[in-house]
């Protein structure tokens, strides 16, 4: 799951202006959150190494978080108080429907109709399917994630109409 889920247009205004981080898992439910340039690094270190074997390999943040440690540390960052909602995925299909067609009815087989499902999918598992395995990983690779702190410490938790974050969700118009 990725880090920079966060700072989308469905997540970062409730953060900065509610201090509400809602996300569609149960509050037990591990995740390893990555960032989308410890993706690119992975990515480009597969390609440019000769040593890595051919695989598919599930990484992962350095740190398997549930949703209050997420909101810990992006209090601690943001320096004010943010708290775990945990949506169910029905929840936050619809709204995600909601934010991008404008009705927050989820029709069968859509893109919100699927996101429900992997989600009640991840949350129904006994041990989470969203914990890296760190320790294999880094006898692979080189490259070392950043922890969801060190990436929150990068971004800007006071202004939820940054414009770069505007331009990026442009495409969803």
């Amino acid at each position: 799951v990725f880090m920079d889920n966060l700072i989308r247009g469905w997540n970062k205004p409730a953060i900065v202006n509610q201090g509400i981080f809602a996300y569609p898992a149960k509050p037990d439910l591990l995740i390893s959150w990555i960032c989308l340039d410890d993706v690119a690094a992975y990515m480009v270190e597969a390609l440019t190494r000769d040593d890595i074997p051919n695989g598919r390999y599930a990484i992962g943040g350095p740190e398997a978080l549930v949703g209050d440690q997420v909101a810990e540390r992006l209090s601690k960052v943001a320096g004010k108080a943010i708290t775990f909602n945990s949506l169910t995925p029905d929840q936050f299909a619809s709204g995600m429907s909601l934010l991008v067609t404008g009705s927050a009815q989820v029709e069968p087989l859509s893109i919100y109709d699927r996101m429900a499902g992997f989600y009640r999918f991840y949350n129904g598992q006994e041990v989470s399917p969203l914990i890296a395995d760190n320790d294999n990983i880094n006898s692979i690779f080189r490259h070392r994630p950043a922890s969801l702190e060190q990436w929150a410490e990068q971004q800007d938790w006071t202004d939820p109409t940054d414009p770069a974050l505007k331009v990026r969700m442009a495409g969803l118009a």
